[in-house]
């Protein structure tokens, strides 16, 4: 992007987010460059070389998705902002798993002792 637009590399770092972000979309959307191609093309090729090989479970194979091999993020349309959103909901929502996981866990330790002295 920063050869395609003429920028410096100065130039290109003092740039706003907003700037930035301008940029990301024109390139992504209206004028996409050979990496949004090229990404396409190996992410197709990984997930059809890992699902034809006999060396993966089938369970490996129904759970394989191609967004697996996405290297730059560019297979989700999402601004910088609704990416940073995005993983701060997806963090949220990993604790609370594990505290439910961890509190299940207790539940049947504390069910086991019971058990053993009851």
């Amino acid at each position: 992007m920063v050869n395609k637009r003429g920028l410096s590399p100065d130039e290109f770092y003092n740039l706003s987010s907003e700037e930035l972000e301008a940029l990301m979309i024109y390139d992504r959307f209206i004028e996409p460059s050979g990496l949004a191609v090229q990404t396409q093309m190996f992410a197709n090729l990984c997930h059809l070389i890992l699902v034809s090989s006999s060396n993966i479970s089938e369970q490996g194979r129904k759970e394989a998705r191609v967004s697996d091999w996405d290297i730059f993020g560019t297979f989700d349309n999402l601004t910088y902002s609704e990416k940073i959103q995005k993983q701060e909901e997806e963090e949220q929502q990993r604790k609370v798993r594990q505290v439910k996981q961890a509190f299940s866990e207790l539940i049947k330790m504390e069910e086991k002792k019971g058990n053993k002295n009851g």
